[in-house]
């Protein structure tokens, strides 16, 4: 078994903990919702290999692995994605865009989705909402100023939403999850980037089925830790002086 996550969360260690194998595997050396305590507590029982078994610190995310697993298995492994990419629907919604509004490691605020959907709407988009049940207060507060929004939020099971999102024209999302997986299923996905992990995940090397917006910054590759008196400014810094929206207007004018 192994849990090929540098960033690992603490759901990951407890599911390595409750598998049976023979040999257990681990890489992280980022914990990011437990102590690193608590984290070599739940890896205890588990090969733990990082950067320091290699003498070496590895920034982007697919060398990482490349370099760990190569080093345990005593051979090249190549990390590069090979994803089957799923795009059923060839006559998708026109003037469509769903948003995904969720985030996991940096959460945009209510008023800059609120500023992204008045941009779309003035353009004539037809706006879908997704997003997980701690979004579903902000998705009402957009929805009852705009009531022409479809809102899901909160509303629709993992398996619902592959049928949705090949039907829709755009997506536009967090650098979350489910953004990434919408790209299975629609080939116009658009990431907003923040800096806090910047050149870990972006870009893959060969296959880069989404659009990529962020503004690079000095302070990028944080870890999230930020120094700017502005917290997080990688994240607000898109939506000032109309940054966002120039770099839209190159992938759905």
């Amino acid at each position: 078994i192994i849990i090929l996550r540098r960033y690992v969360r603490q759901s990951s260690l407890h599911l390595l903990n409750n598998l049976k194998a023979k040999n257990k595997l681990c890489m992280w050396e980022y914990p990011t919702n437990l102590s690193h305590t608590s984290a070599h507590e739940l890896s205890k029982d588990s090969i733990h290999l990082t950067s320091r078994n290699l003498n070496i610190f590895i920034k982007t995310e697919l060398e990482y692995y490349e370099a760990i697993l190569s080093h345990y298995f005593k051979q090249k492994v190549y990390a590069n994605p090979n994803l089957i990419l799923k795009y059923p629907n060839q006559n998708p919604i026109k003037k469509s865009i769903g948003i995904i509004i969720c985030g996991a490691s940096v959460n945009i605020s209510y008023d800059k989705w609120l500023k992204l959907c008045e941009y779309l709407i003035e353009k004539n988009y037809t706006i879908y909402l997704f997003g997980d049940k701690e979004q579903i207060s902000d998705a009402i507060k957009i929805t009852k100023i705009y009531k022409n929004i479809s809102n899901f939020v909160g509303q629709l099971k993992f398996r619902d939403y592959p049928k949705i999102f090949s039907s829709l024209e755009f997506i536009i999302g967090n650098d979350t999850g489910l953004t990434h997986f919408a790209s299975l299923y629609n080939k116009n996905v658009i990431v907003l980037l923040g800096g806090g992990t910047f050149g870990s995940f972006f870009p893959w090397r060969e296959n880069e089925p989404q659009k990529v917006i962020y503004n690079y910054l000095d302070c990028y590759y944080c870890l999230w830790n930020c120094t700017n008196e502005n917290k997080f400014q990688c994240i607000s810094s898109l939506f000032e002086k109309n940054f966002i929206f120039n770099q839209l207007n190159k992938y759905i004018s």
